[in-house]
C-alpha cells in the first residue's frame, strides 16, 4: 500500500519544481515571483485543501484573532485601499508559508531540494558579482555598490544575507561531515561574508558580520584555540580587505557615523586620511560640517 506521501510526491511533480524555482524567481524579478506564488497557493488550496482547513481548525483563536486585527486595521486606517493590499501581501504569505511547511513535511526531499536551489541562486549571483567587478576593474570604471544579475536593484547582498541560511540548514541536516568540521564550515561563511561585502550593502554586512561572531565565541563544539585562531583570521582578512578598499574604508566609517558612534568614526576617519595620504587633510569636526 503506497503512503500518503509518496502518493503526494507522485501525483503533484510539478509543484515540487515551482517551489524549487522560488529562489531564481526572486532574482527574475517581483512580476515572475509573485506569479509563482500565486500559483503555488491556488494549487496548494485545490491539493491540500483538506490539511490546510486543519491547520486552521487546529488555530482557530489564533486565526480569529489575526483576522479581526486585520479588519480592525483596514476600518480605522486612513488609506483603507493601500492598507488592504500591504494586508492582502501580508495574508499571502502566511498561505505560502503554510503551504511549504505541509509540502515540505508530506515530501521529505523537497526541503533538501530548496535547499540547493537556494545554494545554485547563491553561486550564480556571487558569478555574477565577480564577473561585474572584473569589468569596472579592466575597464577602470568607478563603482560603488554591485547587484551582478540583480542589475537595477541594489538588493545582492540582502538576498545572500537572508537565504544563505537555508544553506547552513541543508548543511546541518543532509551534509553533517561538512557542518561539523569547522574549518570547511568557517571557510564557507566567509565566502559569503566577502561577497556580501562585495555588494556593498552595509546593513547585511553589519547583521552577517555580527552573526559570524557570535557563532565564532558561543559555538559549544569550538575550542577556544580554534577561537582564538578563527578571530584572529577574521581580523586579518578584515584588514586586508579594509587596507585594500578605499570604498570598503569610507562605507565602514560612514556606517559608524550613521550610528552615531562618534569616537570609533573619528578614528577611522584619521585612519582613513593617513591611508590614503591626502594632502589635503581636513580635521573630523570639519568633515562632519561638511
Amino acid at each position: 500500500m503506497m503512503s500518503e506521501s509518496s502518493k503526494f510526491e507522485l501525483k503533484n511533480p510539478y509543484i515540487n519544481l515551482l517551489i524549487i524555482l522560488i529562489p531564481f524567481s526572486i532574482i527574475l524579478g517581483n512580476l515572475i515571483l509573485n506569479l509563482l506564488i500565486f500559483t503555488i497557493i491556488i494549487s496548494g488550496f485545490i491539493i491540500i485543501r483538506e490539511k490546510i482547513f486543519e491547520i486552521i481548525k487546529s488555530n482557530k483563536k489564533s486565526t480569529i484573532i489575526v483576522f479581526f486585527l486585520i479588519l480592525t486595521n483596514i476600518f480605522f486606517s486612513s488609506d483603507q485601499i493601500l492598507t488592504s493590499k500591504a494586508l492582502l501581501g501580508f495574508v499571502r504569505y502566511v498561505l505560502l508559508s503554510i503551504i511549504l511547511y505541509l509540502f515540505f513535511k508530506l515530501n521529505h526531499n523537497s526541503f533538501k531540494y530548496f535547499c540547493l536551489s537556494v545554494l545554485a541562486s547563491i553561486i550564480v549571483l556571487i558569478i555574477s558579482l565577480n564577473i561585474e567587478i572584473l569589468y569596472y576593474i579592466l575597464n577602470d570604471i568607478r563603482f560603488d555598490r554591485i547587484s551582478g544579475i540583480f542589475f537595477d536593484e541594489k538588493v545582492a547582498g540582502s538576498y545572500i544575507s537572508k537565504l544563505f541560511i537555508f544553506v547552513l540548514i541543508y548543511l546541518y541536516i543532509y551534509k553533517k561531515k561538512i557542518f561539523n568540521n569547522k574549518l570547511y564550515l568557517f571557510s564557507l561563511l566567509i565566502i559569503f561574508f566577502l561577497s556580501i561585502i562585495l555588494t556593498g550593502d552595509r546593513s547585511p554586512f553589519i547583521i552577517t558580520g555580527f552573526v559570524i561572531l557570535i557563532y565564532i565565541l558561543f559555538e559549544p563544539n569550538i575550542k577556544y584555540i580554534q577561537k582564538f585562531y578563527y578571530i584572529i583570521l577574521v581580523i586579518i582578512f578584515f584588514s586586508i580587505l579594509y587596507y585594500s578598499s578605499s570604498l570598503t574604508r569610507t562605507k565602514i566609517q560612514y556606517t559608524f557615523d550613521q550610528l552615531g558612534i562618534e569616537p570609533v568614526a573619528k578614528l577611522l576617519y584619521n585612519l582613513n586620511q593617513n591611508i590614503n595620504d591626502n594632502d589635503d587633510v581636513t580635521s573630523y569636526e570639519e568633515y562632519k560640517i561638511l
